[in-house]
């Protein structure tokens, strides 16, 4: 996506060395109303993309969405790797002038597991000890496993061991909140204009439609932040909202839906950026009903769908097909390649007619079929029904009859999780960017395990992958137990899911990665 800036400097460049690139200092980002956004709901509902600018944790996110010191600066880890202690920086301060204290996001973590405030998204900070028991009712705050040891010290301690909980703390639920103002108010908690800012911008109004931010002089590294001003627009008219982009009036346009796919094509494909991004959508099996308790068969289905026939998004990219479970981009899974079965290039014919041996082997041909129900989940688009009947018409040559069943949403899940349903189509967006946070997923106590797969040497393996503080054993582990998974067919991966952004030209320092998450600080704008 950066091309064009570097074509730009190489231009500057040939005017003298001397000449240096000339910056503008407004940045205007959009995003439609879908967008996801999260805590600190302490303060109404916040503009998702200007919470990353306007927050910061204890741990950051650079470019790449990878964990930086953030608030603190810098942290150590106990061998058991059990309790974290994070050492803040000096001179770090609310946009207020208050200093950000250790007090401040003691404060936080009590206000987001508070039983009274039940927000929906506390299950991120679980790992904490006794934090699932606080949030539940069970258990009196006090035995929250987080303590100021001084003004500018923090320790957490874990339930378990939890080697990707730097991950989990640059989520917005690890965003501190001013405990002086808590305080003041108590469990009543704090109101939309209470909003003081802690990271590199600070929000200076709000109308709904438009967020306005500008740079926070006060920021520890407010030296490198080269935008001055920011404005986040909600975009509920998508296309008005491209065509703004088409006239310059909208520099990056976050996560776009497939109706304006179309326009892009025929408009700004130049400026389109396809990016992974950490989601899997799937097919969950009954594994309790046969014949879907059969290894071979199961195998046999993965193996007669056409990912790249799999579009639900129309985007029309080969960067969508999905034969293992973690997405590309993952964090904690450094060095480890994307899992292919073996089967995975080749030509279909022969993967086709490989699976038809494998039915007619098992009793089921084009005469004698294997009838078998497929639910998806119904919504505003056709997409679900077209992928539900894509796969229906691929089954259909190695001797399965589909029989197609649309539900709606709370009726879909509702099956799956009671088992009254043969093959169900799911979809599964990270929590927080980790391995592990999809594969346990089929672990067999897991609540999402609606399959009902159960398999000891994977209950071995993520059990011993979440006592293992070295990544690279731990990401080694992590990866045998995606192959246990796969080489099950437990579930049929179809497409990973994907983000299309829209990008201006001479906009630098932005870098894909899976969290579509690209904080300001690290932008640059040519004039």
């Amino acid at each position: 996506m950066t091309f064009t800036v570097r074509a730009a400097l190489l231009v500057l460049g040939c005017v003298g060395s001397l000449v240096e690139p000339a910056f503008a200092t407004t940045l205007n980002l959009a995003h439609t109303p879908e967008t996801i956004y999260a805590y600190p709901t302490a303060f109404g509902a916040l503009d998702p993309i200007a919470m990353v600018d306007c927050f910061e944790g204890l741990v950051a996110m650079d470019a790449h969405g990878d964990a930086i010191p953030g608030q603190a600066a810098s942290w150590t880890i106990s061998p058991d790797g059990l309790t974290y202690t994070f050492s803040l920086r000096e001179n770090i301060a609310w946009s207020n002038g208050d200093p950000v204290v250790a007090e401040d996001f003691l404060a936080s973590f009590q206000w987001l597991l508070d039983p009274a405030n039940a927000f929906e998204f506390a299950y991120l900070q679980f790992p904490i000890r006794n934090a699932a028991a606080i949030a539940a009712g069970s258990l009196d705050m006090d035995e929250l496993g987080v303590r100021v040891r001084d003004e500018r010290t923090l320790e957490i301690t874990l339930q378990q061991p939890a080697p990707y909980y730097l991950q989990a703390l640059t989520h917005s639920t690890a965003y501190p909140i001013p405990s002086a103002l808590k305080a003041q108010r108590g469990r009543k908690g704090l109101a939309p204009e209470d909003l003081i800012c802690n990271g590199p911008y600070t929000i200076t109004s709000r109308d709904g439609e438009l967020t306005r931010a500008v740079r926070a002089e006060n920021y520890y590294a407010q030296g490198e932040v080269a935008i001055d001003d920011v404005n986040y627009f909600t975009i509920r008219d998508v296309p008005k909202g491209l065509e703004r982009f088409k006239a310059g009036e909208i520099d990056m346009f976050y996560d776009l839906p497939v109706s304006a796919n179309a326009w892009i094509e025929t408009n700004a494909a130049a400026q389109s950026s396809i990016v992974p991004f950490l989601g899997l959508s799937y097919l969950t099996l009954n594994l309790e009903k046969p014949p879907l308790d059969q290894p071979a068969l199961r195998r046999a289905l993965s193996m007669a769908v056409d990912r790249t026939r799999i579009d639900p998004q129309g985007v029309q990219s080969d960067k969508t097909a999905a034969y293992g479970l973690v997405p590309p981009g993952t964090a904690n899974y450094a060095g480890i390649a994307a899992f292919l079965p073996d089967w995975a290039d080749w030509p279909y014919e022969r993967r086709v007619a490989e699976a038809a041996d494998v039915m007619a082997s098992l009793g089921y041909t084009a005469e004698s079929p294997l009838a078998i129900e497929v639910r998806y989940n119904s919504d505003s688009s056709d997409m679900h029904q077209q992928v539900a009947r894509d796969i229906a018409e691929m089954w259909s040559h190695i001797g399965v009859k589909v029989e197609l069943f649309r539900a709606d949403p709370q009726e879909h899940f509702t099956a799956l999780r009671t088992g009254d349903f043969d093959i169900g189509r799911l979809t599964w967006i990270l929590d927080f960017s980790d391995p592990a946070n999809i594969l346990e997923l089929l672990q067999t106590t897991s609540e999402f395990n609606v399959g009902r797969y159960h398999s000891p040497e994977l209950d071995a393996l993520l059990l011993g992958a979440s006592r293992e503080t070295d990544l690279a054993a731990r990401g080694g582990m992590l990866a045998q137990a995606e192959a246990r998974i796969i080489s099950d067919a437990a579930i049929i991966p179809l497409n990973w899911i994907v983000v299309r952004n829209l990008l201006a030209p001479g906009i630098n320092g932005i870098s894909d990665n899976a969290k579509n998450v690209h904080p300001t600080r690290w932008i640059k704008k040519l004039r």
